[in-house]
């Protein structure tokens, strides 16, 4: 048996016919595959930021929080926002091929990433897309489902929009367009937030007398700087307002089990 492997997701057996029919059927595999490759030859994605990124507070400045014993008062985190793709419900982008195989992608939100310049053409303007990812997907049929044609492999790739048409840009930078199923993508703005690689806090540790104590601890989520924490206590009779490094906080409330305090100031 001839079997016929082209670079599409798909593999033609040649069991029967003369020997003419068969390089016929293995030359019209191998006109597929070149015409896939010319296809794929294509523009590659430009990186861009369009994220805006801030560094914030917790808790905010001037407002007042209450906290238990062990917990964390102050730190500070990342905020993260900026244009991004939703795909709400599981998508199916069509995919080039003699058996109806689609690439799925699954419920996500992506950022943009960067942008996709088409050329103009004797035939066509030229055309900017923004790309959103990198998104998961699957080789499924049309309907979302595996069957022996459409086993499933998995990859990852970007979706590419100008806001009229929308196409997952992936295998080999294959363009394959959404035909349906638009009220499943979203173009949307999404906002994370974290923490910096390198994190200072303070945990209140309790009251006696007049005296509150806490832990200050610094550490570097990339594992370069070693963990650091030191015990401090301070005396309220003195004065309401505590200071540890930069840190400015004042006091307005703390026993055995919490603490209610307003942030002044954190840390550089």
């Amino acid at each position: 048996m001839l079997v016929c492997y082209s670079l599409l997701p798909i593999s033609l057996p040649i069991t029967k016919g003369t020997y003419d029919e068969k390089c016929f059927l293995a030359a019209c595999c191998l006109l597929l595959a070149v015409c896939f490759l010319a296809g794929c030859a294509s523009n590659l994605i430009e990186p861009i930021n369009v994220l805006d990124t801030k560094i914030i507070n917790y808790p905010e400045l001037g407002v007042i929080s209450t906290k238990n014993i062990g917990d964390r008062l102050v730190a500070k985190g990342v905020r993260t926002t900026g244009p991004s793709l939703r795909i709400t419900k599981a998508a199916q982008f069509d995919f080039f091929n003699l058996v109806g195989c689609a690439y799925t992608v699954s419920p996500g939100e992506y950022f943009q990433i960067g942008i996709l310049n088409d050329k103009a053409t004797d035939k066509k303007a030229a055309k900017t897309f923004d790309c959103f990812g990198p998104a998961i997907y699957k080789m499924t049929s049309s309907d979302g489902k595996s069957n022996g044609n459409c086993g499933g492999s998995i990859n990852s790739g970007n979706i590419c929009t100008d806001s009229k048409e929308y196409f997952l840009y992936g295998f080999n930078y294959h363009r394959a367009p959404l035909n349906q199923g638009f009220n499943r993508v979203k173009l949307t703005e999404k906002t994370i937030e974290g923490e910096p690689n390198f994190v200072q806090e303070l945990i209140y540790n309790g009251r006696t007398g007049n005296q509150v104590k806490f832990v200050y601890r610094e550490f570097s989520s990339d594992m370069i700087r070693a963990a650091f924490s030191q015990e401090v206590q301070y005396d309220l009779s003195q004065s309401p307002i505590i200071g540890f490094k930069a840190l400015r906080m004042e006091v307005i409330s703390a026993d055995n089990t919490q603490i209610s305090y307003r942030l002044i100031k954190n840390f550089d």
